[in-house]
C-alpha cells in the first residue's frame, strides 16, 4: 500500500457550498478508484505568496489517502488540471517519516511538543539585555628604521 497526499488550492470566490462540493468531488473520485481516505484536512483560507490568476488568497485542502498502485494519480491530476475551480495542486508519495509525522500531527503530539519547546525558551520580554563591551583596536606596531644595505658589484 502506497500512501499519498494531495494538497490543492480552491478559488476563494466560490461560495461555501461550492467549495465543499469541490473537495467532496475529489474524495469521491479517490473512493471510486478503490483508494481509502486516511484523513481530509481543510486548512482554510490562506494568503498566497504570489498572485495566482489575479487572486491573492485561496482555500487549501489536503487529502491523505492510500492506494494499492499509483494508477489513480494520473487520473486525479488530470481531473485537477481540468477543473477551473482548482488554482494549484501538489501530489506527493509519503515515505515512512511523512506517514509518522502526519499521524503525530493528527493525534496532537507535534503541537504539544512545540508548545513545550516554546515554554522552555524565554520570551524576548523576559530576557535581560546583553551588555556590550567596547573593543578597542590594537595599537599599531612600532616602525623600526633599519639601514638599507645595497651590494653594488659593477
Amino acid at each position: 500500500m502506497n500512501h499519498y497526499e494531495v494538497t490543492f488550492i480552491i478559488d476563494p470566490v466560490l461560495s461555501g457550498d461550492e467549495i465543499k462540493s469541490t473537495a467532496n468531488t475529489y474524495e469521491a473520485l479517490l473512493k471510486d478508484q478503490g483508494c481509502s481516505i486516511v484523513h481530509v484536512h481543510e486548512i482554510g483560507l490562506k494568503q498566497l505568496a504570489y498572485p495566482i490568476n489575479k487572486k491573492s488568497s485561496g482555500i487549501y485542502y489536503c487529502i491523505e489517502f492510500t492506494s494499492i498502485d499509483g494508477t489513480i494519480i494520473g487520473k486525479l491530476e488530470l481531473s485537477l488540471r481540468r477543473d477551473e475551480r482548482i488554482m494549484r495542486f501538489l501530489t506527493v508519495r509519503l515515505d515512512k517519516y511523512g506517514i509518522k509525522y502526519n499521524e503525530d500531527r493528527r493525534t496532537g503530539k507535534i503541537s504539544a511538543y512545540r508548545k513545550k519547546e516554546a515554554k522552555k525558551k524565554p520570551s524576548d520580554a523576559q530576557s535581560a539585555p546583553v551588555a556590550r563591551q567596547e573593543v578597542k583596536a590594537p595599537a599599531p606596531a612600532p616602525v623600526v628604521a633599519a639601514p638599507v644595505v645595497v651590494n653594488e658589484e659593477e
